[in-house]
């Protein structure tokens, strides 16, 4: 499946189109049309957004669009070190990045629709200042993507 590019302010998704439990993967387009990664993944009542970054090594989450949960679909999974982070919160309790969390990335459901959040509230964790999609030691662009007038 090819990637879905949205804009900050638009709706990602129907509600029904992610499995409960289950995961899809999303380019979104900030104001001045660079792109983010991020995934949404839906559990139980709950639908959380995380930028598509492992805390680790700083590379994205799936090796296969949309290939975000472990086998069991208990947890989100990096596909390449198989670190394990809750669904809830994005925090890593298993893996070499144990204790750290994925970034947040905000949703919202209105209507039984996926809608992007306010951007000024996607958190950065650990200090990391980089765009998502910089590779490490690359610019110095933070998540806050509102523009200033």
């Amino acid at each position: 499946m090819r990637e879905t590019v949205r804009r900050l302010d638009g709706i990602l998704c129907d509600l029904a189109e992610i499995a409960n439990p289950g995961a899809r993967g999303f380019v979104v387009l900030d104001d001045d049309d660079l792109p983010m990664k991020v995934f949404v993944v839906r559990h139980d009542s709950g639908v959380r957004g995380y930028v598509n970054r492992c805390p680790h090594n700083r590379i994205p989450l799936d090796f296969k669009p949309d290939d975000f949960l472990n086998l069991g679909k208990t947890h989100i999974q990096c596909a390449t070190h198989g670190a394990l982070f809750l669904m809830g919160d994005g925090l890593c309790v298993e893996g070499p990045c144990r204790g750290k969390r994925l970034d947040a990335f905000p949703v919202t459901v209105l209507n039984g629709r996926i809608q992007c959040g306010d951007p000024r509230q996607t958190r950065v964790g650990q200090g990391d200042r980089h765009s998502p999609l910089d590779p490490p030691g690359k610019g110095t662009k933070t998540l806050n993507r509102s523009r200033e007038k």
